[in-house]
């Protein structure tokens, strides 16, 4: 009969953090985790997702969609807003345009009078709030019903996006072919598995390192297409039959990110997640009920974790970056066709076992780095690293990174 609750002093992925009765850490081994024989005192807390040296990331046990921004903010500017002269200019939205007349010399009056206009109004289901900010001395707008992006324009006013400002962006990824792109597949067996049957038909020549941000080409069309001829030259070991494995070959070579790198959106300054979920942690704003609500709720959800052991106490725990996510993405293998959570990767069986909530990678997640003003790095449902807009609830994995050469008292 095997071992059960097998502890080990060095962790391995899909090993199982606890924390015992004397709120000291201790890992058990994937595969021998049983609840029924847990010693007293001990709390599950997660599974280690990634090694990096002497580094353990650890995902916690819970996670939960939720929107990367509550609401979408933008800043008011001009000269017009406060040289006290009268002004119509045009405010649209969603395809609704209403035209705003102010005559205002500060900027919360100025705010005053735009709300006047915005107060009720219907944009195709959206409203927005105007506001003066004194602590910033700005005046905002404030997009509430943020359940799909609508960005507004106002003639006359520079209106500039401001959310996620203190957060580093950078929106280039590199594949492995050496293509400077947008998004690219970190988990490339589930990205083969979506374009198979999703993917695009070629109506000109597809080239062999292609640089344009099209989708693969679909299995059926790989094989025979007379368009696809060059890249079932490059990758076929018999191009006159082309096979699952030549497509998978294909799909690797062009599509999948360059991981690990050091690179743009993977270089050094934006691989800290622990540093961007707290940039954001602790921002309200006001809602328009007039109580202060929690601006970033994916950083703020995250940030809630919390155990008694060293290293896991409020303040420890975050959502990845980018390039954390990928340690743990791109080994996945629940959310593949025909693979269950007891069958799944190292992560995910022990998630499993200790009840814990799935992270697949046919799951849209949320990571804490920015793409751009707009957008936010996510892993998309096709294996994809891409950039999402704030307003969608996706999954917010809470991590924590242990450093294993401190050890345990």
């Amino acid at each position: 009969m095997a071992d059960k609750n097998v502890l080990v002093r060095v962790p391995k992925v899909g090993d199982i953090l606890c924390v015992d009765a004397n709120n000291k850490k201790q890992f058990i081994a994937l595969d021998t985790y049983d609840g029924g024989t847990l010693p007293a005192g001990y709390t599950v807390v997660g599974v280690v997702a990634s090694r990096q040296g002497n580094q353990a990331l650890v995902v916690h046990k819970a996670n939960a969609a939720k929107k990367w921004s509550d609401v979408m903010i933008w800043t008011l500017s001009g000269a017009t807003l406060t040289d006290g002269a009268s002004h119509t200019q045009n405010f649209t939205a969603n395809g609704v345009t209403v035209p705003i007349t102010w005559q205002t010399s500060t900027l919360s009056a100025f705010a005053v009078a735009v709300q006047s206009y915005l107060n009720g109004q219907n944009f195709g289901g959206h409203s927005y709030r105007c506001i003066y900010d004194a602590q910033k001395d700005a005046v905002l707008l404030i997009h509430d019903t943020f359940s799909e992006w609508k960005e507004p324009t106002f003639s006359g006013v520079t209106v500039t996006r401001a959310i996620g400002e203190d957060v580093p962006q950078n929106s280039t990824a590199y594949r492995k072919s050496g293509r400077s792109i947008y998004w690219g597949s970190i988990n490339v067996r589930r990205y083969v598995e979506w374009a198979k049957t999703s993917g695009t038909v070629p109506t000109a020549d597809v080239p062999v390192r292609i640089s344009a941000g099209t989708d693969a080409v679909k299995l059926v069309e790989f094989q025979q297409n007379a368009f696809c001829a060059d890249i079932r030259n490059a990758y076929c070991i018999d191009p006159l039959n082309p096979t699952e494995d030549d497509y998978f070959r294909y799909v690797e070579a062009e599509y999948a990110c360059e991981y690990p790198s050091n690179r743009a959106s993977m270089a050094e300054m934006y691989r800290d997640g622990k540093d961007f979920t707290y940039r954001l942690v602790g921002k309200k704003y006001l809602a328009s009920d007039g109580s202060q609500k929690e601006l970033y709720p994916g950083a703020e959800y995250c940030a809630a974790v919390e155990y008694g052991a060293d290293g896991l106490r409020k303040g420890s725990w975050f959502l990845p970056s980018k390039y954390q996510m990928g340690g743990v993405w791109s080994k996945l293998t629940y959310g593949h066709a025909g693979v269950s959570r007891a069958n799944a990767d190292p992560i995910n069986r022990s998630l499993n076992a200790i009840g814990g909530s799935a992270i697949s990678c046919a799951s849209y997640a949320w990571s804490s780095a920015m793409f751009s003003s707009g957008l936010a790095w996510l892993c998309s449902g096709g294996g994809l690293f891409g950039g999402g807009s704030f307003c969608y609830s996706f999954m917010c994995v809470p991590c924590v990174l242990l450093d294993l050469s401190e050890g345990e008292d």
